[in-house]
């Protein structure tokens, strides 16, 4: 049951870190264009 719980966090968080790093890596394409 925790380890679950705890799967699905690690899910959640490397979703969301990836999200971040995609944005991150868009802005910077869009400045470096600019």
């Amino acid at each position: 049951m925790y380890l679950e719980i705890y799967e699905k966090q690690e899910n959640l968080n490397l979703m969301i870190f990836n999200k971040q790093l995609v944005i991150y890596s868009l802005l910077l394409v869009m400045d470096y264009n600019i």
